[in-house]
C-alpha cells in the first residue's frame, strides 16, 4: 500500500488495481492503520480537490470568464467511477 502513495486515486480507477487494492485492504492488520490512514487520506484530499476546482470553473464559466485556467474536463470523483467506488 505504500508504494502507491501519490497516485491513489488514478489507481482506484484502473479496475486490476482497483481490485488489488480492496484485496489488500481487506488483508491489512490492525497495525497498518497508519497505513490505511495515509491511504484514505489522500483520496480525501484528491476529491476535495476536485471539488474545489469544479466550483472554481463553474464560477469562471457563470461569470463568463473564458481564459480560466481549470479545466475538470474527464475529471471524475470516485464515487461516481465504476472501480473507484469500490474503493471508497
Amino acid at each position: 500500500m505504500k508504494c502507491m502513495t501519490g497516485s491513489v486515486s488514478e489507481l482506484c480507477k484502473d479496475q486490476l488495481c482497483s481490485k488489488f487494492i480492496q484485496v489488500q485492504l481487506s488483508r491489512c492488520s490492525s497495525t497498518e492503520a497508519a497505513v490505511i490512514d495515509k491511504f484514505y487520506e489522500e483520496i480525501c484530499l484528491d476529491e476535495e480537490n476536485l471539488l474545489i476546482n469544479y466550483e472554481v470553473a463553474m464560477k469562471a464559466e457563470f461569470q463568463g470568464i473564458q481564459d480560466h485556467q481549470l479545466d475538470v474536463t474527464g475529471q471524475v470523483s470516485l464515487m461516481n467511477n465504476v472501480f473507484g467506488n469500490y474503493v471508497v
